[in-house]
């Protein structure tokens, strides 16, 4: 092979690039992007509800719901570094605030002991106490 061939393929000089180049248009791709982001993005928040109301209904245990919630981190986190360009510090951040979050549905899915405080409880307890 010349080199002259070598640079006319280099430079698009035949019909290469026409025939296997593929173009679209940028508002159907970012549509889609962020059809599939907005979606992900609730099924992490809205899937790990379910594992962790079924467990702490039927066994109240700490260990498998920190299991639970150790998993959906590790995924949260697999997911954001495969798909987005983001820094690792900032992984780790918004990690750590999925984590936050799940935390908070673990806290909230265990109250359904006698450390369950209401509303009444605090008005009896402020009238009661002065």
């Amino acid at each position: 092979m010349s080199k002259s061939k070598k640079n006319g393929r280099l430079y698009g000089e035949n019909d290469f690039e026409t025939e296997m180049t593929v173009y679209h248009k940028d508002e159907v791709v970012n549509k889609i992007v962020t059809c599939v982001t907005v979606r992900l993005g609730l099924a992490m928040l809205i899937c790990p509800l379910w594992p962790l109301q079924h467990i702490s209904a039927q066994q109240p245990h700490l260990e498998t719901r920190l299991g639970v919630i150790t998993g959906f981190i590790c995924l949260f986190t697999i997911l954001l570094s495969l798909f987005t360009v983001e820094k690792p510090f900032e992984v780790l951040a918004a990690t750590a605030a999925y984590g936050a979050v799940l935390m908070v549905f673990m806290q909230v899915g265990s109250n359904h002991g006698s450390n369950k405080v209401d509303a009444q409880d605090v008005l009896h307890y402020d009238v009661h106490s002065r």
